[in-house]
């Protein structure tokens, strides 16, 4: 339960967003969460995991490059 909410949550501990960006997310979770709470409404989850991804690329990642975060690994082994 609640899951596509912490997936979002978890999301934005390493991305940045727009208050309406973020706040878009959370809402959309919420929705799909409710969704498979109640059992209705089933046929609205791919048009919200559409417009969940396509908000989701509008984030911004704040943590280390990825690229970079590993090269720094490496060198350390």
């Amino acid at each position: 339960m609640h899951r596509h909410r912490a997936a979002v949550e978890a999301q934005l501990e390493q991305s940045a967003g727009t208050p309406i960006i973020e706040t878009t997310l959370r809402g959309l979770s919420d929705r799909w969460d409710e969704i498979e709470q109640t059992g209705t409404d089933a046929k609205q989850i791919p048009a919200i995991a559409r417009v969940m991804m396509r908000t989701a690329e509008q984030l911004t990642n704040t943590e280390t490059d990825l690229i970079s975060q590993l090269e720094a690994e490496l060198r350390q082994h």
